[in-house]
């Protein structure tokens, strides 16, 4: 019997939703001072930062292209920031990742070289260095514990930040840009996090820095079920109210794919599950279901136990 995958998205929601997660790197990770502190010291930059002057972030290029016998540019190119920071250090690159990506270091490697090729001269010797922020649940804890803040330099040198276990504490008294990057991990559960940061950007001065903080913040509360609602309850400009409401339908159908992606690659992993399994899954449109049903797949395919796994459900009321 064939398997159906995962219904995926238009590939206008996947730009809109790209569009707004670039939006929130270029606003939010290049100007944290914690951030900055980490890249400095990890990459031994011996002098700061400072203001990062931000590239496009559109990228082709026709090296890759030709690397994949391609007969036109390779496109759809897009890093979540590309940054020039102080005279003498390389240019610096951010990914954010909310599920984990084994081909990163292949990624970063077409970003350098579709960067290269539309900036001819400007990398010099100095090339890129990248920094990939990690904050999700797919990633193996093992994997998470041994690649954190760690420098892994293939062609291209990347710090891999697991934004989850940086202290909490330490980004919460950072300033209102750590704040909204802690905002973003999942253990942000509380709510009145995301109420308090917004009256202190409400306090700000600056009307641009202002729409241009509360924007992250409704970003930042879009990966947790329900709060794109409450965001609706909190004083913003129309605009970003009006993108809001067009968000929330999106991230509920990204959850529901995200969810069933993980469950069909744990148990196609494991190669144990039995056929009704993945049925059970690609047919599943109940958040909470699907997110009970991948605990349970990740019990049975350890243990081996499938009918223990579906008497379960039944006495719960799911239908196997």
């Amino acid at each position: 019997m064939a398997r159906n995958s995962p219904k995926d998205w238009s590939a206008a929601k996947r730009r809109e939703y790209q569009n707004d997660w670039d939006s929130f790197f270029k606003a939010i990770a290049p100007h944290s001072p914690f951030l900055k502190k980490l890249i400095e010291a990890r990459f031994n930059f011996q002098s700061g930062l400072g203001d990062l002057r931000a590239y496009p972030t559109d990228l082709e290029s026709r090296r890759v292209a030709e690397a994949l016998h391609m007969n036109e540019a390779f496109k759809g190119l897009r890093a979540d920031g590309i940054f020039e920071a102080s005279t003498g250090l390389p240019i610096l690159g951010f990914e954010y990742q909310s599920t984990h990506n084994v081909g990163m270091p292949v990624r970063v490697f077409m970003y350098q070289e579709a960067f290269d090729e539309k900036n001819a001269g400007v990398l010099d010797d100095l090339g890129m260095r990248f920094v990939i922020i990690y904050s999700g649940k797919d990633m193996p804890k093992k994997a998470r514990m041994s690649e954190h803040l760690k420098v892994m330099t293939k062609e291209v040198s990347y710090l891999f930040i697991d934004l989850d276990q940086i202290d909490a504490k330490e980004l919460e008294v950072d300033g209102i840009h750590s704040k909204i990057l802690r905002l973003v991990r999942p253990d942000a559960t509380d709510f009145a996090m995301f109420r308090e940061t917004a009256e202190e950007i409400s306090l700000l001065s600056d009307a641009t820095e202002r729409h241009r903080l509360m924007s992250a913040l409704v970003v930042a509360s879009m990966n947790k079920e329900g709060f794109g609602l409450r965001m609706l309850e909190i004083e913003m400009d129309e605009e970003i109210r009006k993108n809001l409401i067009g968000m929330i339908p999106i991230m509920d159908e990204k959850r529901l794919v995200d969810e069933k992606r993980r469950g069909m690659r744990l148990a196609a992993e494991l190669s144990s599950a039995p056929e009704w399994v993945y049925e059970k899954i690609t047919s599943t449109f109940d958040l909470g279901e699907l997110e009970a049903l991948y605990e349970g797949v990740t019990e049975a395919a350890k243990t081996r136990d499938w009918d223990a796994f579906a008497a379960e459900f039944q006495t719960v009321g799911f239908k196997i």
